[in-house]
């Protein structure tokens, strides 16, 4: 088993996201009801079923509370966030759920069918409005109301206004003055046809809309609120071809809408889940399902190679970018929730970790800056590798977000070592060479015979104390000379040149050559000269050792 697998298991994770398999069964019901709504349209049952007070239960039950709920926490996340989509998406839905609450409680009273169908399709339509309103504020991405006072302001103006124009339209209906909408028996009117049908195209559109926010952002609140949308257009769509109230087909659009609230009702629970194991409040987890700025830098620290990862106050990890998945092993679904430092980081290193990160958030202000720090980092698998780790933080809304940038240095200590272990070993040869430099003066200045040192080039490297002596000349004017320059040319003898130049390079030793010659300063003198061609000390230039005997 993994290292890794225990803290998954502790933390238990997996219930952050629901199945994959759930989702896609999800879909199913959407092509299944419009299947049988036509198949019923065009049965043409004439069968008409409504029970007292069944449609008022089901409408509270189903189309009321839940999109009431969904009201409220768009009220608080609109409230956390300030983004004018949550705003719209709130009244939107207030503006659906007041409409199916107050048709469900008057269609059995007197003319009840055309007043139901006159309020639940007016709030149906306001409701559209407002959503696809909330669609396209998402797709231009607007910015966020940043006041406080401006949140509370729009949030008391929008919802008042949702709940005046119901009220007051509900009132116009029951008293008369609305145009019908429906005549049972007869079908509806041309008006309620063009306001229904507006409706249901605009809350399709909605659905579309959102849909390309999930795909942008994938949050499961999304999914199952895209899924709502397209369940209630069908709903709709099934009024909409239906000739009476309570037939088979109308029967069908409601099932229909009701599924579309269950879909909400998973969707906040989806929410709750995500928000308890990231710690954060759930109005901010449904801001965070339509933050589409979010989305698109999450895309950039994606391209990132080195490991992102935002963590919350307790160091809990709200986000985990495709490298972190690369260098860690843990995809981010495994981590979100979790204690960052216990996940990936060994045990040693919790403490100094923890002391630094309290002691920059004890400091005043709302952004933090950490020092960079390598330290031992640990895969799911258990393996461990160095790492470099930076962090940095701000206060969003009251709360702490502290990233953290963590790079794999693996490659980089490796390269460190190596550089080390070089430098050590030129350090023995530097060492190795001073010595041997050392013994062999010492070992020239021993020689009575005069001896001189060339380099490759025959430059004079080293020269024997009885050179000096027996030559007349000094150290400053010999060594770092070319031989032939020694004694203002004194030593610039065509019988030295064919030695050294032909002879040596092909033989590596020359013996007794005589040479004679006249000196400026000790006169005439006939020498025998024995040479020696060896390596250095580094085994890669060529040294002359040139031993002079005078006979």
């Amino acid at each position: 088993m993994n290292e890794g697998e225990p803290i998954l298991k502790r933390y238990r994770t997996n219930l952050l996201h629901g199945p994959d398999w759930m989702k896609n069964l999800a879909i199913l019901p959407l092509p299944l009801l419009l299947a049988i709504i036509v198949v019923l349209f065009f049965l043409n049952y004439t069968l008409v079923f409504e029970p007292p007070f069944l449609l008022a239960t089901l409408n509270f039950i189903f189309t009321s509370i839940i999109p009431f709920t969904i009201a409220y926490i768009a009220w608080k996340s609109y409230t956390s966030s300030g983004a004018v989509t949550l705003l719209f998406t709130g009244c939107g839905i207030l503006a659906y759920g007041i409409g199916s609450l107050i048709s469900g409680f008057i269609i059995n009273i007197p003319g009840g069918i055309n007043l139901a169908t006159t309020i639940h399709n007016t709030g149906a339509l306001l409701g559209s409005i407002l959503l696809v309103t909330a669609a396209l504020f998402a797709l231009r991405e607007a910015t966020p109301h940043k006041s406080l006072k401006q949140r509370g302001f729009y949030l008391w103006l929008c919802y008042l206004a949702v709940l005046i124009f119901m009220s007051l339209f509900s009132l116009a209906t029951l008293a008369g003055f609305v145009p019908t909408f429906f005549v049972q028996g007869e079908g509806p009117t041309a008006l309620r046809q063009v306001v229904l049908g507006i409706a249901t195209v605009l809350f399709a559109a909605t659905s579309i809309i959102f849909l390309r926010v999930y795909f942008r952002k994938g949050a499961d609140f999304t999914y199952w609120f895209t899924l709502a949308l397209a369940l209630i257009t069908i709903g709709l769509c099934a009024y909409f071809m239906t000739k009476g109230i309570g037939t088979m087909v109308a029967w069908a659009g409601r099932a229909a809408q009701y599924l579309g609230c269950v879909y909400l009702l998973i969707g906040i629970i989806s929410s709750v889940r995500s928000s308890d194991v990231k710690g954060i409040p759930l109005a901010k987890e449904i801001a965070n399902s339509f933050n589409y700025i979010e989305a698109n830098y999450k895309t950039l620290l994606d391209i990132s190679v080195n490991a992102f990862i935002s963590v919350d106050r307790p160091t809990r990890i709200l986000s985990w970018n495709a490298a972190a998945e690369k260098i860690f092993g843990y995809k981010e679904r495994e981590t979100l929730g979790l204690p960052l430092f216990e996940l990936v980081v060994t045990r040693e290193w919790h403490d100094l970790l923890d002391r630094e990160l309290n002691r920059l958030l004890e400091m005043k202000g709302d952004q933090l800056s950490g020092k960079t720090m390598e330290i031992t980092a640990k895969r799911k698998d258990g393996k461990v590798f160095p790492a470099e780790i930076s962090f940095g933080g701000k206060k969003v809304l009251g709360d702490w977000v502290i990233a953290f940038i963590v790079r794999d240095i693996t490659e980089r200590t490796e390269i460190q070592a190596g550089l080390e272990k070089t430098r050590k070993e030129l350090e023995v040869i530097k060492k190795t060479a001073d010595e041997a430099s050392e013994f062999a003066e010492n070992l020239i200045n021993t020689v009575r015979e005069p001896l001189i040192a060339l380099d490759q080039d025959l430059r004079v490297a080293k020269v024997s104390n009885s050179f000096y002596e027996f030559f007349k000349v000094k150290p400053e004017e010999t060594v770092g000379q070319l031989i032939y320059d020694l004694g203002n040319k004194q030593w610039d003898i065509p019988k030295l040149r064919e030695l050294l130049e032909t002879i040596l390079p092909q033989k590596a030793t020359f013996d007794n050559y005589e040479v004679e010659h006249n000196f400026a300063t000790i006169g005439k003198r006939i020498m025998l000269l024995n040479a020696r061609q060896i390596q250095g000390v580094l085994g890669k230039e060529r040294v002359i050792l040139l031993a002079i005997e005078d006979i």
